[in-house]
C-alpha cells in the first residue's frame, strides 16, 4: 500500500517557480476551494507539493509553508475512516491512471468538522515524473443541505406511512404511471410486480368500481372539477382496500391536451371500517331505543291489564270455591280462569321483555344448571334432532334466576327446532370469555370484562338479513298464525338484559343461526337454596286484622273478600287518606298487617307505611303492584328486601304470603 504524503525537501521556491498563469488564476479565484499539484517522482512514491494555493490557510487553518514542509498535516485532519477510504482511492486511481473523485470529512484545529471534495488525476510529465493535478472544494453547505433534504424526505415518508398516503404521477403521452414507495406498501405488492400503465392499474380495481373510475378519470382529463375518485383496490392475497385518489391535471400549451395527471392516493380502509362500525352501532342503538320504548309501553299496559286480570282471576276463584260440586257453571268458570291465567302469562312475558319483572337471581354454575335441563330439552326438540352439549370444564359462576334460565333455553331450543324442521343438530356451548374494549366498542350496551358465554347454535334454515334486526321485537314472528305469539325471543332478550348480560345473534340463510349470551362473571357462589314445599292456603288466627289499601275498586273488593274468606278481619281503604283516618279512628294495636298497593294518588305505599309506622311501631307491610319492578323500585320498594306480591295473585299466594309475614312478626302488645 502506498503511504500518505511524506515530508520532503520543499520550499516556497516551488510556488514561485510555477509559470502556468492559468493555474495561478484558477488557484486565486476558486471560491471555497484550493488548487494543488503533487510530484510523485519517477516511481510515484516520492510525493512533493509542486504547487499549493494560498487557500490552504482558509480551508485548513495551515500556512502554505507548514504544509510544504509536512504534507501529512492535511492527512492528519481527515477523520480516520475517511482517511482510509482516501488512501484506497488514491491507490486505485494511481494503478488505473483514472480520476480520483471523493468526499471526505476534516476536523480543523478549531474542532469544527467540515466536508471536502477532492478531485484529481495522475499524469505523466515530460521529464518522466508522475504528477497529480487536483482541486479541493469545501462542500459542507451542500452536504448539510443534502442531509436536511434526506431528513425531510424520511420525515415526509414517515408521515405518508402514518397517514397511509402516497403520491403518484401519470405521464399521459407515454402512459407511464409512477407511484411513491408507500403505495406499494398499501397495495401489498412489490414495485416490480405493480402495473406501470393506467390500464394495467385499472385491472386491479374492483370490477364493480372500474366503470365509475374510468368515467371519473375521463371527466378529470376533460377539465371537469372532480376532486376525488373512491374505489376498491384488489390485494394479492385476496380482499380489497378502500382508496381515495385526489388528482390535478396539467395541460399542454394549447390548454386542451392533457399531459400529466398527478396527485396523491390514500388508504381509507380504516375510515371505512370505522364508518361501518359507527353505522352498525347507530343501528343497534336505534334498535335498542325502539325496544326500550316498547318495553316502557309494555310496562304501562301491564299495570292496567294485571289489575283487570286480578279481578277476573279473583272472582273466578271465589266463585269456584263457593260452587257446589257438581255444578253446571263450574266448567265455564274454569275456562274463564284458564284464559285469564294464560293472559297473565303473556303479561309476565311482556314484563320479562321489558326487564322489569321481579326475579330471584342466585349464583350458579351454568354447566350444572344446563345439565339438569338436557333431558327436558331433548323431549322438547324430538328424536329427529341431535342435541350436542359442549361445556367448558372450568366454567366461572354467574348470577341468574334459574326459572329464567329455563325460559332462555326453552325458547332458544324451540326456535332452533322449528328452524331445522327435520333432521339436524342443536349445540349448546358454555365458555369463559374475556371481552376487550375493541370488541365491546362494536356492541351497544356491552362493557369490557370477564363473561360466561352460553351459546345455542342450530343447523337450520337461518334468518334472512331483513328479518334479523326484528327478531327481539315482541309479537314479531315469521310463523303461521296460531304457531307462536312472537314473545319467545323478546323474553330471552329481556332476561339477558335484566341480568346485566348481552345477547348477540349471527345467522346466514341456509347456514343456521347462533345465539350467544354473555353473562357477567361472579366470584363467590351462594348457598344452595332448597325450594319450599307447597302448602295448603293457611288461614287466619283469632283476632288478626289487616288494613287493605287499594285505589282500584275491583281489586279492593276481591282482596277484601279473599282475606275475609281466610278468616281475617279486613279494614278496606281506597286512598292513603282513608287509611290514615281508619288508624285515627281505631286503636292502632288492633291492626296486625298493612297490605297496600305501591302506586297510588296522594302518596305511594312506602310513604304510607312510613306514616303508619309512627302510630304502629313494627307494623309489617305487604306491598302489591301490577306495575313493573323498576317502577315499584322508584317508590322505594325493593322486592329483594321488602315483602312484595305481584298482581294478579291467587288466593293461595295471598294466603301464604300473609301468613308468612304474620308468623315472622311479634304480635302487638295489647296494653300499648
Amino acid at each position: 500500500m502506498r503511504s500518505p504524503l511524506r515530508p520532503s525537501a520543499a520550499s516556497s521556491d516551488h510556488v514561485s517557480s510555477i509559470s502556468d498563469e492559468q493555474l495561478r488564476f484558477l488557484s486565486e479565484n476558486l471560491a471555497e476551494g484550493m488548487v494543488y499539484q503533487i510530484d510523485s517522482g519517477l516511481d510515484g512514491n516520492d510525493r512533493v507539493f509542486s504547487y499549493l494555493s494560498p487557500a490552504v490557510q482558509r480551508l485548513h487553518g495551515l500556512a502554505v509553508e507548514e504544509v510544504l514542509a509536512n504534507p501529512d498535516l492535511i492527512y492528519a485532519q481527515l477523520l480516520p475512516e475517511d482517511r482510509d477510504r482516501l488512501i484506497l482511492e488514491e491507490e486505485r486511481a494511481f494503478a488505473t491512471r483514472t480520476l480520483l473523485d471523493i468526499d471526505v470529512r476534516v476536523r480543523l484545529p478549531s474542532g469544527e468538522v467540515r466536508w471536502r471534495h477532492f478531485r484529481s488525476a495522475p499524469r505523466l510529465r515530460s521529464d518522466g515524473h508522475i504528477v497529480w493535478d487536483g482541486i479541493e472544494i469545501d462542500i459542507t453547505e451542500r452536504k448539510q443541505a443534502e442531509e436536511t433534504a434526506r431528513r425531510l424526505a424520511e420525515e415526509g415518508l414517515a408521515i405518508q406511512r402514518l397517514a397511509r398516503i402516497s403520491n403518484y404521477r401519470w405521464d399521459i403521452p407515454t402512459d407511464q404511471l409512477t407511484w411513491g414507495p408507500v403505495f406499494f406498501e398499501i397495495a401489498e405488492r412489490p414495485p416490480h410486480d405493480f402495473p406501470r400503465t393506467m390500464e394495467g392499474f385499472v385491472q386491479l380495481i374492483h370490477p364493480d368500481d372500474r366503470q365509475r373510475f374510468r368515467q371519473a378519470l375521463d371527466a378529470i382529463l376533460a377539465g371537469h372539477p372532480i376532486r376525488s375518485i373512491e374505489y376498491r383496490l384488489a390485494l394479492p392475497q385476496g380482499g380489497y382496500k378502500h382508496i381515495i385518489t385526489h388528482s390535478t391535471v396539467e395541460f399542454a400549451a394549447d390548454g386542451q391536451t392533457p399531459r400529466v395527471l398527478s396527485g396523491y392516493a390514500q388508504d381509507i380502509s380504516d375510515l371505512k371500517r370505522a364508518q361501518l362500525e359507527k353505522d352498525h352501532l347507530q343501528a343497534e342503538l336505534a334498535q335498542a331505543q325502539k325496544l326500550e320504548s316498547v318495553g316502557r309501553l309494555a310496562g304501562g299496559v301491564a299495570h292496567d291489564f294485571n289489575n283487570m286480570l286480578g279481578v277476573i282471576l279473583g272472582r273466578a276463584e271465589l266463585l269456584l270455591k263457593d260452587l257446589p260440586d257438581p255444578s253446571p257453571l263450574r266448567h265455564g268458570l274454569e275456562q274463564i280462569q284458564t284464559a285469564a291465567r294464560r293472559s297473565a302469562e303473556l303479561t309476565r312475558q311482556l314484563l320479562t321483555f321489558a326487564r322489569r319483572q321481579a326475579v330471584a337471581p342466585r349464583v350458579i354454575n351454568l354447566n350444572e344448571a344446563v345439565s339438569g335441563m338436557l333431558k327436558m330439552l331433548r323431549r322438547l326438540i324430538g328424536e329427529d334432532i341431535r342435541l350436542a352439549w359442549s361445556p367448558d370444564p372450568d366454567l366461572w359462576h354467574v348470577c341468574v334466576d334459574l326459572s329464567q334460565l329455563d325460559q332462555i333455553l326453552t325458547n332458544l331450543c324451540v326456535n332452533a327446532r322449528d328452524a331445522i324442521g327435520g333432521n339436524g343438530t342443536i349445540e349448546i356451548v358454555t365458555r369463559n370469555v374475556t371481552l376487550d374494549a375493541a370488541f365491546c366498542a362494536t356492541k351497544v350496551g356491552l362493557t369490557p370484562g370477564r363473561y360466561v358465554m352460553l351459546a345455542v347454535a342450530d343447523t337450520g334454515q337461518g334468518i334472512p338479513p331483513e328479518v334479523l334486526p326484528h327478531v327481539f321485537e315482541p309479537f314479531f314472528t315469521t310463523k303461521m298464525p296460531g304457531q307462536g305469539t312472537g314473545l319467545g325471543l323478546a323474553t330471552v332478550y329481556g332476561i339477558v338484559r335484566q341480568n346485566g348480560g348481552f345477547l348477540d345473534v349471527t345467522s346466514q340463510p341456509g347456514q343456521g343461526t347462533t345465539f350467544r349470551i354473555y353473562l357477567p362473571r361472579v366470584l363467590k357462589p351462594s348457598p344452595d337454596l332448597q325450594p319450599e314445599p307447597p302448602l295448603d292456603p293457611p288461614r287466619a288466627r283469632a283476632g288478626e286484622t289487616i288494613l287493605l289499601v287499594e285505589d282500584e275498586p275491583g281489586i279492593l273488593e276481591v282482596g277484601r273478600i279473599m282475606l275475609e274468606s281466610l278468616g281475617y278481619q279486613v279494614l278496606a281503604a281506597r286512598t292513603p287518606a282513608d287509611a290514615l283516618q281508619i288508624i285515627k279512628d281505631r286503636h292502632p294495636s288492633t291492626i296486625h298487617l298493612l297490605v297496600t298497593d305501591v302506586v297510588m294518588p296522594q302518596m305511594n305505599g312506602r310513604e304510607l307505611g312510613e306514616r303508619l309506622a309512627a302510630a304502629i311501631p313494627g307494623l309489617p307491610h305487604l306491598f302489591m303492584s301490577g306495575y313493573t319492578a323498576d317502577i315499584v323500585a322508584h317508590r322505594g320498594i325493593d322486592d329483594q328486601r321488602h315483602h312484595f306480591l305481584a298482581k294478579p295473585f291467587s288466593l293461595e299466594s295471598l294466603a301464604t304470603k300473609v301468613r308468612q309475614i304474620l308468623d315472622q312478626t311479634p304480635r302487638p302488645d295489647a296494653s300499648a
